[in-house]
């Protein structure tokens, strides 16, 4: 038997956009260092209610997060970043973003 730990306030939180998603990731990784959660290991977010079709979802990050996203077949959209993709670029990237600030 393993011992994950998931993460949720409401049922619909996920609803609650970008500012909510940094808020729970902030204070997730602060709750699993309270309790001792090993580094590296793994935190789930929950979306707890029936979730509809209606929008597709997508994934932003480097080279390696957008091929392993894909090829886990997660998400059918995918934003690529230039910072940490060490000149790789993904076939699978929809948006490939250059320019990373001044």
């Amino acid at each position: 038997m393993g011992i994950v730990s998931v993460f949720e306030t409401t049922a619909s939180r996920a609803l609650g956009g970008r500012a909510a998603g940094l808020a729970d990731g902030a204070t997730a990784v602060q709750v699993a260092q309270k309790v001792g959660q090993p580094t590296g290991s793994c935190i789930y977010f929950a979306v707890d209610f029936k979730a509809t079709p209606e929008f597709t979802t997508g994934v932003y990050g480097s080279h390696a997060v957008v091929e392993a996203v894909r090829a886990a077949g997660a998400c059918s959209r995918f934003w690529q970043t230039r910072a940490w993709s060490y000149g790789k670029h993904s076939a699978a990237a929809h948006i490939y973003q250059y320019d990373c600030g001044p």
